[in-house]
C-alpha cells in the first residue's frame, strides 16, 4: 500500500513538473501599440508641445535626421537628413492674383523650402515615405492641428520630396506652397506622435 502511494505521488510530481516546464517555455505576450492612420480632419484638442515631447523643435536652417544612430546626432549615419531652409507666408500666386483660383475662406499660402539628402541604403523601414504629404500638418492660430493640407494650385511648385517616395543616395531640393489657416503658427512633420516642427515667421 505504501509502495503504491509512493508511485502515485511520484507520478503526480512529474506531471506537475511537466506542466511548469511547458508554461515557462511559452513566449511572453507583447502588447502591440495601435497603428494610427492619417486623419483628414482638424484635431479636437489643442496641439501643445510639452518640454519632453517626441516632437522636436527645429529652427529654420537647422538639420534634422531620420534613422540616425541613437548615440549620435544628425550625421552620415542617418537614413535621411533634411533641412527646412525657408518658410514664408502670404504668397500671392499667379492663379490667385488673377482670380482664376480662389483660396478657401480664412486661408493663406505658406511656402516652405526643403533640402533632402539620403543615405546609400536605408536601415529604417519607412524612411522612403516619411515626407509624403499626409505626414505634414500645421498648428493654427487657435492652437488646433490641421492635417491633410492642400498644395496651392496656381503657385510654382517643386514638390518631389513630398509627392514621391525618397530614393537612396540622392539629393532633393523642393519648394512647397501649402494652403493653411490664416495665422498658422507651426509647421509640423510627424507620424504617430513623433517628428519635428518649425515656427512659421509672422
Amino acid at each position: 500500500m505504501k509502495r503504491a502511494l509512493t508511485v502515485c505521488l511520484a507520478a503526480g510530481l512529474m506531471t506537475a513538473a511537466c506542466g511548469s516546464t511547458d508554461a515557462a517555455e511559452q513566449p511572453p505576450q507583447t502588447a502591440q501599440a495601435p497603428i494610427e492612420s492619417p486623419k483628414a480632419t482638424t484635431s479636437k484638442t489643442p496641439a501643445t508641445t510639452p518640454a519632453q515631447s517626441p516632437i522636436l523643435k527645429k529652427r529654420i536652417g537647422e538639420p534634422a535626421g531620420q534613422g540616425c544612430d541613437p548615440n549620435g546626432g544628425v550625421d552620415d549615419t542617418c537614413d535621411v537628413i533634411f533641412t527646412i531652409t525657408d518658410i514664408a507666408r502670404g504668397e500671392q500666386c499667379a492663379g490667385h492674383s488673377s482670380g482664376t483660383v480662389n483660396l478657401p475662406a480664412n486661408s493663406e499660402v505658406v511656402r516652405f523650402d526643403i533640402d533632402v539628402t539620403t543615405a546609400p541604403t536605408f536601415k529604417y523601414p519607412d524612411a522612403d515615405t516619411m515626407m509624403l504629404t499626409q505626414f505634414w500638418s500645421v498648428v493654427g492660430p487657435d492652437g488646433y492641428l490641421s492635417r491633410d493640407l492642400d498644395v496651392a494650385i496656381g503657385c510654382d511648385t517643386e514638390a518631389d520630396a513630398v509627392y514621391k517616395s525618397l530614393e537612396p543616395n540622392t539629393k532633393l531640393r523642393s519648394s512647397i506652397p501649402i494652403v493653411v489657416p490664416i495665422g498658422a503658427k507651426i509647421l509640423r512633420l510627424s507620424d504617430n506622435g513623433r517628428g519635428w516642427e518649425w515656427e512659421i515667421p509672422t
